[in-house]
């Protein structure tokens, strides 16, 4: 699949590294013999940032299950490195590095979408390990697959798929606990649906545009335009289905989610908030008269409002100790 051929030679092709099996319609290596697709290789860079911090926000939960989240936001910023790597060089090296991490995240989303809803019952020892192992068979297949691009296409998209239908099952499977059920209708099923849209709808179809229809495409809005939208679309819908799974983590733990949004109010991020099983406060009765009714309110039924610390959470939520 060979698409924004120059004739320029690369840097990297004078070393002998082998090329990669794939190429895409920026034309390569016209701005420097050092770069081959510049645009597509700066698109990448949100990926570190974002798998970096996604990282960093994970608090609260099962040792098990901040390291299976964790693991999320890592391979988020490793398909980062690899994807900047891969549209730098178009070497095989370095389209291994940009691949086996799309490979082991949807591994990984898979191990947390088969634990979600075990609640505090921990993790069979057994399934890190055999996780572990089928990392390494992947990985092996892969090497020895990896000239056939349409291999890793069909392994990736079969993934992809499965994640699909697990999600869809997860975000409309009803809950018969009352705020279980809030919970899945009103965070769960519509981070889903971000997640659905983002992916598939903005991501999936761009590239399959640019695959298909590159050179008429790049007739119309240039040779640079579709690939980038495919990069900040895949990071969006697999930030959203992250967070989905986080928040019906929260949920089957007892917990209530907290979903603040950040960055200006345009990336959602969930955190824990308070046990459900913590007793709530009551009001004073009057004249003797037993207190009224005051359940937990939902932490993302609200508008932000900011603190004196100058943070922001939502209206509603349940305040933790120390919180500004």
């Amino acid at each position: 699949m060979r698409r924004g051929r120059s004739d320029i030679e690369g840097f990297w092709q004078t070393l002998g590294w082998p090329a990669a099996s794939v190429d895409f319609c920026e034309s390569n290596y016209e701005s420097s013999r050092y770069v081959a697709e510049p645009i597509n290789a700066l698109s990448a860079l949100p990926y570190l940032y974002f798998g970096w911090y996604g990282a960093s926000a994970i608090r609260g939960g099962d040792a098990w299950e901040q390291t299976a989240f964790r693991l999320a936001f890592r391979c988020l910023f490793l398909i980062g490195v690899g994807t900047f790597a891969l549209h730098a060089t178009l070497t095989a090296p370095a389209q291994a590095l940009d691949e086996i991490p799309m490979l082991l995240l949807s591994l990984d989303l898979m191990f947390l979408m088969s634990q979600v809803n075990a609640g505090a019952t921990p993790a069979p020892s057994w399934l890190p390990n055999a996780a572990c192992a089928v990392a390494v068979a992947v990985i092996a297949v892969y090497l020895q697959f990896q000239a056939l691009y349409e291999a890793f296409l069909l392994v990736y998209t079969t993934s992809v798929f499965g994640l699909i239908i697990g999600a869809y099952r997860m975000a409309h499977a009803k809950k018969g606990e009352a705020v279980a059920e809030k919970v899945r209708t009103e965070l769960v099923r519509p981070l889903f649906h971000w997640a659905l849209a983002w992916y598939l709808g903005g991501g999936s179809a761009a590239w399959l545009a640019e695959m298909l229809f590159c050179d008429a495409i790049s007739r119309v809005v240039g040779p640079a335009f579709l690939h980038p939208v495919w990069h900040c679309s895949a990071l969006a819908g697999t930030w959203c289905c992250i967070q989905m799974l986080r928040a019906a983590r929260v949920s089957a733990r007892d917990h209530l989610p907290v979903l603040l949004w950040e960055f200006g109010g345009y990336v959602p991020v969930v955190y824990y908030g308070q046990s459900r099983s913590r007793p709530v406060p009551q009001p004073e009765a009057e004249s003797g008269a037993p207190p009224a009714p005051h359940p937990a309110p939902l932490p993302w039924t609200g508008a932000h409002e900011s603190t004196p610390g100058g943070s922001s959470r939502v209206l509603g939520a349940p305040a933790v100790e120390g919180e500004n």
